[in-house]
């Protein structure tokens, strides 16, 4: 695990500034980022852990409130749409479920899925409106791309990235090497991602309820109750 932490670290350094170095030739148009070619959503569904994120939060906060041991199942449902629940670790509220539902934009090749509802109107302030499947193997990693908001220029605003594993140890060091040219590709820095523990806790078949009633908890805790 120190083995895979410190590859990750050296990675999002030499990318960095390779980056800085050729950023300027970059597009960096949002409607011109590559998704996954031939995308196979049968192979993609399944549990994932989310190795590392670059939000909003994290962009502004660091990595002082960052979540857990979280942990995200994708399935399809009726009609495309698309149903994932995660299953996170909060700082203060404890284990935590989130449910989504999301539905394929025109011609994405199912790629691209836009965000409709969700138990909890604050996920999104984590995740995006969006869903974009930039990179994947399936049996391996997937780097997730969302952009909040576009720019007149056609840039974007507040990205958010995370990377998944189906493996909670983290991303091989030839994983990362692909991850690193897919941050580049969205013009991302990859220092900016930050790692998220995973230690095993909040299984998502374990029943963690919803946000609120995990805050409830925590103040009935805090309260002596």
């Amino acid at each position: 695990m120190e083995f895979r932490t410190k590859s990750f670290y050296c990675s999002a350094v030499f990318f960095f500034i390779k980056l800085c170095t050729g950023q300027h030739s970059q597009p960096c148009l949002v409607n011109q980022l590559k998704m996954q070619e031939n995308f196979t959503m049968d192979a993609f569904q399944g549990e994932w852990y989310v190795i590392s994120m670059r939000n909003q939060r994290t962009a502004q906060n660091g990595a002082g409130l960052l979540d857990s041991n979280i942990r995200h199942r994708y399935s399809m449902g009726s009609y495309g749409t698309l149903t994932f629940e995660t299953n996170l670790q909060r700082v203060w509220f404890g284990c935590t479920r989130l449910e989504s539902t999301a539905i394929p934009d025109p011609y994405s090749n199912m790629t691209k899925f836009t965000i409709m509802q969700t138990n909890v109107p604050v996920r999104q302030r984590w995740v995006g409106r969006n869903l974009w499947i930039v990179r994947t193997d399936y049996t391996g990693f997937a780097v997730i791309y969302s952009c909040d908001y576009v720019r007149i220029d056609g840039t974007c605003d507040q990205a958010f990235v995370y990377t998944l594993n189906r493996n909670r140890n983290g991303h091989t060091p030839e994983e990362m090497s692909q991850i690193n040219e897919v941050m580049t590709a969205v013009c991302v820095h990859p220092s900016t991602l930050l790692p998220i523990v995973q230690n095993g806790g909040c299984a998502l078949s374990s029943q963690g309820g919803n946000l609120w009633g995990g805050a409830r908890q925590w103040m009935n805790r805090w309260r002596g109750f």
